[in-house]
């Protein structure tokens, strides 16, 4: 009798002490509404092109797996598709009896190639890999791949879990900056980009992990992540690109001619410059250290870029403490082209123009100490933040017997 009630005060005591641990976590629900200001002038030259890279590796996401999945591991579970051509049949299982002598080396399927878009093949299927030979394999592997989100909406939401026991993204209904969001939308000076909020446990300052948070518009296609916009030379090669690389490996006199005058309009170019008065030494000297700067910076970059993309980081000291890191993205015209005289137009005697634009970063950082429950309001002069975390209080979790 005395053992069996040993027993039960162990357990008591186990829940009591369990229950303390779940008290002793402190919920919080964040949410915020960030947006933008259209400014009717061109972009401001005070703002630096050189993008100042947010390092994202080690943030936790909450808004990718409710709008941006990686779908990589889903796809690699389909069958390959059975056919090189557009047929729709799959692998057909393989005996189990297969012996040596049935085993035959398929040298077609390396020497030539059946490198054809995906939409050949059905949507139920993989599509196979190309042949060992294709100089572009691993392009084409990677875009098969490839999942592209092109824009996400303004409310990031979703159902919120039975079992509270991490962080998660709050449904539409729990938020309660609808009506200044519905406010923003209305002026023509602010666009809201993002509307959420989440409830997590709040730690200390070397415990919390930040959130990763972007929203906008995804300009991977049109833009790299260093502002530069993507050239045909940076798509994936087509059958005619491949057959004129293949030509280009034997180089004919003509050929040389043709790079010889390419050199000389490129120095012609930079004279030019020179006489105009918009090329000086110092200004290339800064240019090529910008450059090495930015590729080394930009060594863990995103695939994605997105219009806003940084972290937000929340933790207790005492009080509540908030870090912000953000790039806003913005299109205008290119750094370069503004401060360039261009040589006029022989035939027409009209200055020539040329229209490359450039996807400006726009820095944010601001860290504050706040109260729970107010509404705090981070201000810059290309963007905002609202914010408010209030206090919250899960509901105990009754544990069966």
């Amino acid at each position: 009798m005395n053992n069996i009630l040993q027993a039960l005060l162990c357990v008591l005591a186990l829940n009591l002490y369990s229950s303390y641990l779940q008290a002793a976590d402190r919920w919080f629900e964040v949410e915020l509404l960030i947006f933008k200001r259209n400014s009717p002038d061109v972009l401001n030259e005070n703002f630096n092109p050189q993008i100042k890279s947010i390092n994202l590796i080690n943030a936790r996401d909450l808004i990718s797996p409710q709008y941006n999945p990686d779908i990589t591991k889903v796809r690699a579970l389909l069958p390959e598709c059975n056919d090189q051509g557009s047929s729709y049949s799959l692998h057909e299982p393989e005996s189990q009896t297969t012996t040596t002598s049935d085993f035959s080396f398929d040298i077609e399927a390396i020497t030539f190639a059946f490198n054809k878009p995906s939409w050949h093949f059905n949507i139920s299927c993989l599509q196979p890999q190309p042949n060992l030979l294709e100089p572009d394999r691993e392009q084409l592997i990677a875009l098969e791949r490839q999942h592209f989100t092109p824009t996400l909406p303004v409310t990031i939401e979703a159902p919120a879990p039975k079992n509270e026991t991490g962080p998660y993204l709050l449904p539409e209904e729990a938020l309660q900056l609808d009506e200044l969001k519905a406010k923003l939308a209305w002026r023509d000076d602010m666009t809201p980009l993002l509307h959420m909020g989440w409830r997590q446990v709040v730690k200390s300052e070397s415990q919390e992990t930040p959130w990763r948070v972007f929203a906008g518009q995804n300009y991977a296609k049109q833009f790299q992540y260093n502002g530069e916009m993507v050239q045909a030379e940076d798509a994936l090669p087509t059958e005619h690109t491949t057959q004129a690389k293949a030509k280009s490996e034997s180089i004919t006199p003509a050929d040389n001619k043709l790079v010889y005058n390419q050199i000389q309009n490129n120095i012609q170019h930079v004279l030019n410059k020179i006489n105009n008065q918009s090329w000086q030494p110092e200004t290339a000297l800064m240019d090529k250290k910008t450059q090495a700067w930015q590729a080394q910076q930009l060594q863990s970059k995103p695939e994605d870029v997105w219009q806003l993309d940084g972290l937000f980081k929340i933790y207790l000291r005492h009080y509540l403490y908030i870090e912000t890191e953000f790039n806003l993205r913005e299109v205008g015209q290119h750094p370069h082209l503004k401060n360039e005289k261009f040589a006029s137009n022989s035939s027409s005697g009209q200055p020539a123009t040329q229209d490359k634009a450039f996807l400006y970063p726009i820095y944010f950082q601001q860290n504050k100490r706040i109260i729970s429950g107010e509404v705090h309001y981070f201000d810059h002069p290309k963007m905002g933040i609202v914010l408010q975390v209030r206090k919250y209080f899960p509901e105990p979790q009754i544990e069966n017997d």
